[in-house]
């Protein structure tokens, strides 16, 4: 039988899943319920040593033998102080060891509780990696965030020159009880590096990717592709299933990607096509997939040159320490000369895209949609465009580009400073038109950019302001005075600062102005700033109209029930139904 406590379970099953079968024990209570059910599983070998100094060194001599990692497991307190000298030499050694540091309660820490010691990371720079699991395990997400953890701290064992790491398990409560016949099913995640001689476990994938029918490939926010590296992106998806879904920010400049708008709504229109292998790069993105994905069972394959585990879906089993043209290089060399893409799913996301596209309203009034929507007919190939946050790159991304114009946002940490002295920095060394889409607020934030002195001509900003910033509408939309503390409403134009540091002022509070200045100010070689004046009410009216996606049987009320509940009342029923 086995612990009851659910993060014991969670480490028991993935040290099986592991292949890490000897376990060195020092007795104690509080690794009792990890003790006893390792003892009464006959997977494990497990030995009693009582001096923690000796049983860490006993296991390293184990390790070192049999050139396989080995757990040590103690109770609390000073007991896990007594493994210090020889995770040392392990570290250095670079020997496998699983330091199962057991403990108290966490929330008593530093509270006089007996026995009771900072262990989270207690060897410092002598691991390669410490993790401290919860306690507790609520839910699906709480098993999902310990599961991670402890793939977290396994795959460090001998990732590049591996050594030693460190698990605290805290346990306080059923300690003594032992009911559980099974353990808990649980996912093992895989580090491959593609190197020259692959593993079993690398070659078996490339099977793997030829049998599935569904795969998609998401580029996160990078560099402009080469050539060199679209033609291996051809390449791979010919030989497997796969379609890229890319944003303009991903600059591959592959005409075959499926550009994806960012926000919800475009994400429901693709829950009836998901893959059966989600295969994702490092970089940002502000693609609202990931959520939707966690719902299904996609596996997750992540390309990540630092081989870090990055789950946002909670579905990834494999992570590839390699960079992308190696990891098209490889599945390619590995294929089959017989093997082809059958294009049915690739089909399938361009039908489910082109019924998202096919249910948008035409755009009638000045809102910063529209604005959107006539800056990129406008934009010239081969330029730049920077976007600011939230609004504005969700809106230029909703619509088409030229070719080559590479696309920026600083979407990495995606706060609202510095967006548009990131972009005059990029503009200012860049020898080509460059265009920023900012709102307000991101503006005034940021207002002292544009006294930089070292400002080029080639720079375009244009600015939407509505006097507040209406993303936070979004989930706020009936509390309280928004206006004065959650939107910062204003009344300010920054007209005069602009024009105070020599750009040339551009501005329109009308379609007929903005179809009439527009076209100029794209146009023009000075440095400039073009403010269009929209309004709060039409932008988020417009936003949910335009937006708003339903792929199910019921998608034909849509009109119907707006015309009863009004929008107000649909974008409630929305958020109660889960559609935002």
């Amino acid at each position: 039988m086995y612990t009851v406590l659910k993060n014991t379970q969670i480490v028991i099953a993935l040290l099986k899943e592991y292949g890490i079968k000897h376990i060195v024990i020092s007795p104690g209570t509080r690794n009792g319920p990890f003790v006893h059910s390792v003892e009464e599983d006959s997977y494990f070998k497990c030995y009693s040593v009582v001096d923690e100094r000796s049983a860490a060194f006993f296991a390293l001599g184990i390790a070192k033998q049999l050139r396989e990692p080995v757990v040590i497991s103690c109770t609390s307190s000073t007991a896990a102080c007594n493994y210090y000298s020889a995770v040392a030499e392990a570290y250095y050694s670079h020997i496998p060891l699983v330091v199962l540091t057991s403990d108290r309660n966490p929330q008593s820490r530093n509270q006089f509780e007996k026995q009771q010691i900072e262990q989270s990371g207690m060897y410092g720079k002598m691991i390669r990696k410490a993790v401290d699991l919860p306690m507790d395990i609520n839910c699906d997400e709480d098993f999902w965030y310990c599961e991670r953890l402890v793939n977290e701290a396994l795959l460090e064992l001998d990732h590049r020159e591996g050594g030693p790491v460190q698990i605290n398990l805290p346990a306080y409560y059923n300690m003594e009880v032992f009911t559980e016949k099974t353990l808990p099913r649980v996912k093992r995640i895989y580090r491959n590096e593609l190197r020259s001689l692959h593993t079993n476990h690398e070659l078996s994938l490339v099977e793997k990717l030829h049998n599935a029918n569904k795969i998609m490939m998401q580029i996160g926010s990078s560099a402009p592709w080469s050539e060199e590296r679209k033609q291996k992106a051809r390449d791979f998806c010919r030989k497997y299933n796969c379609t890229i879904v890319a944003q303009h920010m991903s600059n591959t400049g592959l005409e075959e990607a499926l550009n994806i708008t960012a926000g919800t709504d475009i994400c429901n229109c693709l829950s009836k096509a998901e893959p059966e292998i989600f295969i994702s790069t490092a970089g940002p993105t502000q693609m609202m997939y990931y959520e939707k994905l966690r719902k299904s069972n996609t596996q997750h394959w992540l390309i990540s040159k630092d081989g870090e585990i990055q789950d946002p879906t909670h579905h990834i089993t494999e992570i590839f320490e390699t960079s992308i043209d190696e990891f098209f290089e490889y599945f390619i060399s590995q294929a089959d000369e017989s093997w082809t893409n059958n294009e049915i799913y690739h089909n399938e996301l361009i039908g489910a895209l082109k019924a998202y596209t096919d249910s948008r309203p035409t755009l009638t009034k000045l809102t910063n949609i529209y604005v959107y929507q006539e800056f990129c007919k406008l934009v010239p190939s081969g330029s730049l465009v920077g976007m600011s946050i939230l609004n504005a790159i969700r809106g230029v991304e909703t619509f088409p580009l030229p070719e080559n114009v590479e696309v920026y946002a600083n979407v990495g940490a995606y706060g609202i400073d510095g967006c548009m002295s990131t972009f005059i920095g990029q503009a200012t060394v860049a020898d080509k038109p460059a265009y920023l889409v900012i709102g307000d607020l991101s503006f005034i934030y940021d207002m002292n950019s544009i006294w930089i002195r070292h400002v080029s001509d080639n720079i375009h900003i244009l600015l939407i302001n509505n006097h507040e910033g209406i993303e936070m509408h979004r989930s706020f939309r009936n509390h309280g005075d928004l206006r004065r503390f959650i939107t910062a409403g204003h009344k300010a134009s920054p007209k005069g600062w602009i024009e105070e540091n020599g750009f040339h002022y551009y501005t329109a509070s009308s379609i007929d102005e903005l179809d009439e200045v527009l076209p100029v100010f794209m146009e023009d070689n000075r440095k400039c700033v073009l403010e269009v004046f929209t309004n709060e009410q039409d932008d988020t009216t417009e936003a949910f109209e335009f937006y708003s996606y339903s792929n199910d049987a019921s998608a034909g009320l849509k009109s119907a029930v707006k015309s009863v509940l009004g929008t107000e009342g649909t974008y409630k029923l929305k958020k109660f139904l889960g559609k935002k």
